[in-house]
């Protein structure tokens, strides 16, 4: 097959900017990064979680909504914040024998939390992953928790917010 300079051309004028784009994608990829080198473990953010400092920002947002007014906000939680640590296991065999038969087979597994060096001869665990905690509940007590159109909007923007399901949401009118 003979391909023409001039239909080459052509192509490669039409086709001018996705080429630009995958080579720009390739020297991207072969460029060489100072983070690539660490591991991925260590560049994961530590989550760090306040009960109270959700119910502030909580209670902020919600002021913000029409018909609300002041706002208090009390949350449950059903569990806390997990961390995983990146663990090793190695597993040893042993088998016993007597008189050329085998009595006897065990496994022991030993796990070990890995630790990377953070500098200064300071070493931490490896996090893999933390778990935000999950809530239980939540009360929201409002100047205008006695509004049915403000309590359904309450009620949305913290199952939104905070993953609550709706019946385990209750919004209550502030006392005067």
């Amino acid at each position: 097959m003979k391909y023409d300079k001039d239909k080459i051309k052509q192509m490669l004028q039409k086709h001018k900017y996705l080429l630009i784009v995958i080579i720009a994608g390739v020297v991207l990829l072969m460029w060489p990064s100072a983070s690539s080198a660490a591991p991925v473990i260590q560049n994961q953010h530590v989550y760090d979680f306040s009960t109270n400092e959700m119910e502030e920002r909580l209670s902020e947002a919600l002021s913000q909504v029409h018909g609300v007014g002041r706002v208090e906000v009390v949350l449950t939680l059903r569990t806390g914040t997990e961390t995983v640590f990146h663990q090793d296991s190695s597993t040893r065999s042993s088998q016993q024998r007597e008189d050329g038969e085998l009595t006897s087979h065990s496994n022991d597994t030993t796990d070990t939390t890995v630790v990377l060096p953070q500098g200064g001869g300071v070493q931490a665990p490896a996090v893999v992953m933390q778990r935000a905690p999950e809530f239980m509940g939540a009360l929201i007590i409002c100047d205008g928790g006695d509004d049915a159109m403000v309590r359904l909007q309450v009620i949305n923007a913290v199952a939104a917010l905070t993953g609550i399901p709706t019946d385990r949401i209750t919004v209550v009118r502030m006392a005067t």
